[in-house]
């Protein structure tokens, strides 16, 4: 019995752990896990110094500890030595961005980015990504690139396709602008496989069309440019107990 209720806590710690910012709405069109991310308030806050913005993502990131600790207490602490923050310009406008992450178990030294959030009118108020709802299927990756590029993805649930969705943040808002999928289906006597790419325009049209795997690898080396996430200067969430 005391397992299960420590399990429990353990979930709950996972997704109270960045509960902090508001959740990025989620819905699909044409099959793809697709966002609908709500535009928000005009930003006035890109003119603030960047040790104005890090003051102010450590005083949020200090009451949110503060919080979850009373709610959860020693279960929040066992976990902490996997929780790690690190914070990036992704888009090149001056402000940085607040990014969570937690280390990788199954490669060392290495991150899985988890969490991307933004000020928004002198607060912490905006979650762009959150690797849960915007990779919520299958087994997922995420990374970020040097030209502002955000890929999530990895195989679902039924293993039998891999999907990759690419966004960038445009006015403060998080913008998928493509999907790449791979589908297969192995077993003794059947091989296939195809390949697909999905346009988003800025009106939120969906293009579909099918490529080769020459296409799709092309198309996959077009975006993902000189990873950063994992050159980040990444520090452990334990500075805020």
């Amino acid at each position: 019995m005391k397992k299960i209720v420590a399990l429990l806590l353990i979930c709950v710690f996972s997704f109270s752990f960045f509960a902090c910012s508001k959740e990025t709405e989620g819905g699909v069109i044409d099959d793809i896990p697709h966002d609908t991310t709500t535009v928000p308030e005009e930003n006035t806050d890109f003119s603030m110094m960047q040790e104005q913005q890090i003051e102010l993502y450590k005083n949020y990131m200090s009451k949110c500890v503060a919080d979850t600790r009373k709610e959860y207490g020693s279960v929040y602490d066992a976990n902490m030595g996997k929780r790690y923050y690190a914070f990036y310009d992704i888009d090149g406008d001056g402000m940085l961005e607040l990014l969570f992450a937690e280390k990788d178990d199954n490669r060392a030294g290495t991150f899985s980015l988890k969490q991307i959030d933004t000020i928004v009118n002198g607060k912490v108020s905006l979650t762009l990504f959150d690797a849960d709802i915007d990779c919520s299927w299958g087994n997922k990756k995420a990374e970020i690139f040097a030209n502002g590029v955000i890929v999530c993805g990895g195989r679902d649930e039924d293993g039998t396709c891999e999907w990759y969705k690419y966004s960038h943040i445009r006015n403060g808002v998080y913008t998928p602008f493509m999907y790449l999928r791979h589908n297969y289906l192995f077993t003794d006597r059947l091989k296939s496989e195809s390949w697909e790419i999905h346009l988003i325009d800025n009106g939120g049209k969906v293009t579909e069309r099918k490529i080769t795997k020459r296409g799709f690898d092309e198309e996959m080396s077009k975006v993902e440019i000189d990873p950063v996430t994992g050159k980040l200067e990444w520090k452990s969430y334990k500075e805020f107990l």
